[in-house]
């Protein structure tokens, strides 16, 4: 029961920081409502693209070639340029290097799955060790789990009883422990 309980708790923790972390976000995207569309647009865009050089975004930076890209964008979203082309013209401009994030194209895209593959790995490897735990404690049976305590497989026997069942993986383990000595 205490490995359920712990298996419980770690989700409620998981699911209020993705939560948290959701509210935060949109109460940041929500913070610039006192501007314009053209303001916004240029936000938007500028926070897409680094200068060469900086490691911030051109949003963010003060730096003379930043102001520069900057006064750009607000020339081009005058002209009626949407986003996309406007950060395809900077990019032959200043070379792929410029945007802030990679596209989602080539190697780009498994630039944006490691963090994800990230986030189940490190969701798998939890689950596997609480797992172990409640092996370990007794929490969690041999034959419920489908694991011995060294970690190999059992097959329970379907007709037989709870003690059968013990006997049995204890014959098992018994059996594999004499294999490796």
């Amino acid at each position: 029961m205490r490995g359920k309980r712990a298996t419980y708790v770690v989700g409620l923790l998981v699911a209020l920081i993705l939560i948290a972390g959701t509210a935060v976000g949109i109460v940041g995207r929500s913070a610039n409502t006192g501007q314009t569309s053209v303001q916004r647009e240029v936000l938007s865009i500028t926070s897409d693209l680094r200068a060469p050089g900086d490691p911030s975004t051109v949003a963010q930076s003060s730096l003379g070639l930043a102001l520069n890209m900057k006064y750009q964008v607000q020339q081009y979203v005058d002209q009626g340029m949407t986003k996309d082309q406007v950060l395809q013209l900077m990019v032959r401009q200043y070379g792929p290097n410029v945007l802030a994030a990679p596209r989602f194209q080539g190697f780009g895209r498994f630039a944006w799955a490691i963090p994800w593959l990230a986030v189940i790995a490190i969701f798998a490897g939890v689950a596997f060790f609480l797992r172990r735990i409640a092996i370990r404690q007794g929490t969690l049976t041999a034959a419920s789990s489908g694991l011995t305590s060294n970690g190999s497989e059992v097959l329970p026997d379907r007709d037989a009883t709870g003690s059968e069942r013990r006997e049995s993986n204890t014959q098992h383990i018994e059996e594999r422990l004499r294999d490796y000595l």
